[in-house]
């Protein structure tokens, strides 16, 4: 549960700064220049780092446990999200804005009003990847001493317990395969 927990919270987290990221990253909704190139240098600067090294160095600062590994997989999915999702919002066709623009809407009405119901598709299965990758991540980072699943197998490799270790293994890759198939489900119903 706590490995369920870590990935839930890291997502949410992730994602809602995204959204928020990604509409000052993507060109087209006419943000300074200087302001864009400012997000899209911190994207990629948040992204250059695996979450195994930022959890590390929260492990330094807030002491090993669940909440080093929630911040650090909210920054990385804050990155790989927002990247992912200011590109998308660039390929945006231009009649669309332009659209939004000769009806006097603001580029913050173009992005809640227009971009984003187009695009909450495509985002919504971004976000489900990330989740599940948060979902794999949360278990390696607690092998290091963050808690969930992870720790566990660890302690049980340490012990000598590998048939419980196994098992354990054995459920994390169940839980992985079962949200991929929710998932999955969830996108096509979406379509």
């Amino acid at each position: 549960m706590e490995t369920l927990a870590i990935a839930i919270s890291a997502t949410l987290i992730g994602a809602f700064f995204s959204l928020l990221a990604s509409f000052f990253a993507a060109r087209k909704l006419g943000a300074a220049p200087l302001l864009v190139y400012f997000f899209k240098v911190c994207i990629n600067l948040f992204r250059a780092f695996p979450p195994m090294i930022t959890a590390i160095i929260f492990f330094r600062g807030l002491g090993p446990g669940p909440m080093a590994a929630v911040l650090s997989l909210s920054i990385y999915t804050f990155a790989v999200l927002s990247k992912l999702f200011y590109e998308s919002l660039e390929n945006q066709e231009s009649s669309t804005l332009e659209m939004a623009k000769s009806l006097g809407a603001s580029a913050i009405q173009t992005y809640r009003f227009v971009l984003l119901p187009s695009q909450f598709d495509r985002f919504l299965a971004l976000a489900l990847f990330r989740f599940e990758s948060n979902l794999r991540n949360s278990a390696l980072l607690g092998i290091v001493g963050a808690g969930g699943i992870g720790q566990q197998i660890s302690m049980s490799l340490q012990m000598r317990a590998f048939e419980k270790a196994g098992l354990m293994i054995l459920a994390l890759a169940v839980l992985i395969f079962s949200f991929d198939r929710l998932s999955a489900r969830l996108q096509k119903q979406l379509r």
